[in-house]
């Protein structure tokens, strides 16, 4: 489930996990980091991601994903396209 954040600037950012998880429990993790998993910070007008997600991101602090969002790898400008369903893509 997306989170919602807003930076000093007024900047509102959704924050969500993509990729893949440890399929098995017993497997070790790097510094309490899920392989494979990557935060995206996404704003109206940019998308940072960030590789090896912190396993707990949601319970982080507001302050604290900014942080993350700050140290986030900015990407290529890009055509937004809403992830409501239904949404009118025509325009």
């Amino acid at each position: 489930m997306p989170r919602r954040i807003v930076d000093e600037r007024g900047i509102e950012w959704e924050v969500w996990e993509v990729g893949a998880r440890r399929p098995l429990a017993d497997m070790p993790a790097a510094a309490g980091d899920e392989p494979g998993a990557t935060l995206l910070f996404e704003s109206a007008t940019e998308r940072r991601h960030l590789p090896g997600s912190p396993s707990e991101w949601e319970s982080l602090t507001t302050a604290q994903l900014l942080r993350l969002c700050g140290s986030a790898t900015r990407e290529p400008p890009f055509l937004r396209v809403s992830r409501v369903a239904g949404a009118d893509r025509s325009r």
